[in-house]
């Protein structure tokens, strides 16, 4: 595995892939629960964030998810949903 040591910046962690690389989240953890666990947990906290700090776009990199493949849900764009968020 490679691993990049990025200078820290608002980017650090704007993407799934650079989020689970600073967490240390590795494939060996697919399939492991989050509750009652001792290896991998999420973790309540009082620390809140102000909706205005938070920005939404649209994620990147989806090309795959413009058509639902099963045809249940009609012809739809995943790609223009705002679920990428980032602090300002």
């Amino acid at each position: 595995m490679v691993i990049r040591i990025l200078p820290w910046k608002n980017t650090c962690c704007d993407g799934p892939a650079k989020l689970t690389q600073a967490l240390a989240i590795t494939p060996a953890l697919n399939g492991e629960p989050v509750v009652n666990n001792t290896l991998i947990w999420i973790e309540e906290s009082n620390h809140a964030i102000a909706s205005k700090h938070i920005t939404s776009s649209p994620r990147i990199g989806i090309d795959y998810a413009k058509d639902d493949q099963t045809g249940k849900l009609g012809a739809r764009d995943d790609t223009t949903l705002p679920w990428r968020f980032t602090l300002k």
